[in-house]
């Protein structure tokens, strides 16, 4: 395909070819593969919208997963929230108290006061105190929350003073090592598939901003639209689905070399 400077329109340029060999050579949708190393969400959906328009499938060989779904990438996404609300925009509150639970404890009242305090700060973007108003006796029955609040405000508003976010996985990558791994393990309440899962997640990040960064755009912009507006995460599936010669195949460099498939038409993205 043309060489061209943005990603939609190769994306666009591809789906042509591959409508202008279905219509003109003679070949099956089935006998066309895409090769692409980033084989995610945005890619499918926005190449499949051109090819439905002349009745053409195209089948993915990634398996989706709903973000929302994994706990502690939905953590991630509103911590993110809460630093940079003017760039990606205010979390949820039901969210928000969700992290907040999962930050510091089950208490209530407790909880309520650090979700007031934490949710006016967001809206007037500016930074945490770093002491919770805790009665004397509170202090010393809630000490541990107290250490473990200070700590994650110093985090945030350090954020929250840059202003501006230059990347989502450096942000991600940092909220998970520097707090959301240590408060999970000191609960005892992260299981492996969870790690598994988040580390799938900052690998694909890392790998979507670095392909955006390409196109001269803006990664974390970029990034976080994809995640929000597709909310999926792509994994490596156990097993490449089996062929359908009436759907052209978008697939990736190492699933491609996992099967037997030997396709007339190969179009690398």
């Amino acid at each position: 395909h043309k060489q061209t400077q943005f990603r939609n329109e190769m994306i666009k340029n591809a789906a042509y070819r591959i409508i202008e060999i279905v219509k003109n050579e003679n070949i099956k949708p089935g006998d066309i593969c895409v090769l692409t190393s980033y084989a995610d969400p945005v890619t499918f959906d926005d190449m499949e919208a051109y090819l439905s328009k002349e009745g053409i499938r195209l089948s993915n060989d990634m398996k989706f997963m709903n973000i929302e779904n994994i706990p502690l990438v939905s953590i991630l996404i509103t911590l993110i929230r809460m630093a940079y609300p003017h760039m990606f925009g205010i979390p949820d509150l039901f969210k928000l108290n969700g992290l907040l639970n999962f930050l510091f404890c089950n208490d209530i009242r407790i909880l309520s006061a650090i979700s007031s305090i934490v949710s006016s700060r967001i809206r007037n973007r500016t930074v945490l105190p770093l002491e919770l108003p805790l009665s004397e006796g509170e202090k010393i029955q809630y000490m541990h929350v107290a250490e473990d609040y200070k700590l994650f405000a110093i985090w945030i508003n350090n954020h929250i003073k840059e202003q501006k976010c230059c990347g989502c996985y450096n942000f991600f990558k940092d909220a998970f090592e520097n707090i959301i791994y240590p408060v999970a393990a000191k609960r005892s309440n992260i299981k492996k598939e969870d790690i598994v899962s988040v580390k799938t997640f900052l690998d694909k990040v890392e790998n979507f901003e670095k392909n955006v960064s390409l196109f001269g755009q803006d990664p974390a912009k970029n990034v976080f639209e994809y995640l929000t507006k597709w909310k999926k995460l792509n994994t490596m599936p156990e097993e490449v689905k089996t062929l359908d010669e009436n759907s052209a195949r978008l697939t990736t460099p190492q699933l491609f070399l996992k099967t037997s498939f030997t396709p007339e038409v190969l179009i690398v993205l």
